[in-house]
């Protein structure tokens, strides 16, 4: 959640100056590098199991065509209306996770993700936003980001499979791998070689520090999330995953001094008294 919510703030830069996907590649190009140094120093135990890796590199390309979704949502609508409707993945993690991944749903699970979903829903949404939007047209943005919940819904707590087959640490570098050899592949399509390099030139030294500390915190929150998924608890690892984007708020508050409104801290509040629930309760 913090590592994501960190990681999404600090990649507003490095999307404003190369692009969404471009971005992603120069982003990627520093994280798995670190990743595999991360296994070498740490001597992370992983496990070359090809059937696993198979499985996991399609999973891994779902979360990216998830993530595509998502942009083409916010590209084609409004974030007070996109990101509120891609939060639905935690309920759709949660009934997938009950039905497939014997991830029983109690009451305590039932009121993490409905307090957490709301809370991500008070601080994100703009129920002016709301009202404008033709719900039913790809212009609003709304079809992709049904999409988005669904596929992320999905792709996200099977990880837990090749992350427990392959090694939690193998298994972040084998995904952004995959994000990095899609979103280049992407690149070049729209850029070809040449735009790719002009886009990347002289970054500048202040994009690079931002560029370096997205990378510690996006391998992070790889390398934790398939950890916390291989729990079991599909429900409330969603729930937390889901509220990155409070984090990314705050963070942005701080570092870009955006202003945030009565709403959003109120959001704010309700999403922790969500996370906190399990604490107190168990």
């Amino acid at each position: 959640m913090i590592s994501f919510g960190i990681s999404n703030a600090l990649s507003k830069e490095i999307a404003e100056k190369f692009g969404v996907i471009a971005g992603i590649v120069f982003l990627n190009i520093f994280v798995v590098p670190l990743l595999a140094l991360g296994m070498f120093v740490l001597r992370a135990p992983f496990f070359f199991d090809l059937q696993y890796l198979g499985i996991g590199i399609l999973i891994a390309f779902a979360g990216y065509l998830g993530f595509v979704c998502f942009m083409l949502a916010l590209k084609n609508g409004r974030v007070g209306v996109v990101i509120p409707v891609a939060s639905a993945q935690i309920i759709v993690a949660s009934i997938f996770g009950s039905i497939f991944l014997g991830d029983e749903l109690d009451t305590l699970k039932i009121a993490t993700v409905s307090t957490v979903f709301i809370g991500v829903v008070l601080a994100s949404v703009n129920f002016r936003d709301l009202r404008n939007s033709d719900l039913f047209s790809l212009k609003s943005g709304i079809p992709y980001a049904l999409l988005t919940a669904l596929i992320w819904g999905i792709a996200l707590p099977l990880m837990k499979f090749p992350s427990e087959h392959l090694g939690s640490l193998f298994y972040g570098l084998v995904i952004e791998v995959v994000v990095l050899g899609s979103a280049l592949l992407q690149s070049l399509g729209s850029h070809g070689l040449w735009g790719l390099r002009e886009l990347y030139k002289k970054p500048g030294r202040r994009t690079m520090f931002i560029v370096v500390a997205a990378t510690v915190f996006t391998a992070l929150g790889t390398v934790f999330t398939n950890l916390a998924y291989q729990t079991g608890e599909i429900s409330i690892v969603s729930a937390i995953r889901s509220s990155s984007s409070i984090v990314s708020l705050l963070v942005g508050a701080i570092i870009y001094r955006e202003v945030l409104s009565k709403q959003q801290y109120l959001g704010a509040l309700i999403v922790s008294a969500g996370i906190l629930l399990p604490v107190i309760l168990l």
